[in-house]
């Protein structure tokens, strides 16, 4: 949206003082910018998360089997 109030507003697109309006409006707008090296990390972070919770899943349906008596090779 703001960028699109910068090209009808600016005549040449992308531009220095489009650059910096666009900025200063989106800041205006509430906006708020991401450090991708924070992002990045947060999303290691959570995906390892994921990746281990799965694996105590596995972990816990395999034990809840053997602990109940069944075998997992027969069917009854």
């Amino acid at each position: 949206m703001v960028v699109m109030q910068a090209k009808a507003k600016y005549r040449v697109y992308p531009s220095p003082g489009a650059s910096h309006w666009v900025h200063k409006r989106y800041l205006e707008l509430g906006g708020k910018f991401i450090d991708p090296v924070v992002e990045n990390e947060r999303k290691r972070v959570i995906r390892h998360m994921i990746e281990a919770r799965e694996g105590q899943r596995s972990d816990e349906k395999d034990r809840d089997l053997k602990h109940r008596g069944h075998r997992l090779d027969k069917k009854h």
